[in-house]
């Protein structure tokens, strides 16, 4: 190629015996990224104290 490779692998999954074929490395990090619960999904449940109201913006109002 005419630029060299800007990544280079250097190790691949294990071989899965049963059905030959190659397994996804990543797949113990995805499986426990979505068996614990995001950040994110813990801030929107946050509440705002009684007798308070969030601030509104007015932009985007005419």
């Amino acid at each position: 190629p005419p630029v060299p490779a800007a990544v280079t692998r250097l190790a691949q999954g294990l071989l899965d015996e049963e059905s030959g074929t190659v397994t996804d490395p990543l797949a113990p990090d995805r499986d426990a990224a979505t068996a614990a619960p995001s950040t994110a999904a813990g801030l929107s449940a946050a509440k705002v104290p009684s007798g308070d109201s969030p601030a509104v913006s007015g932009e985007g109002t005419a």
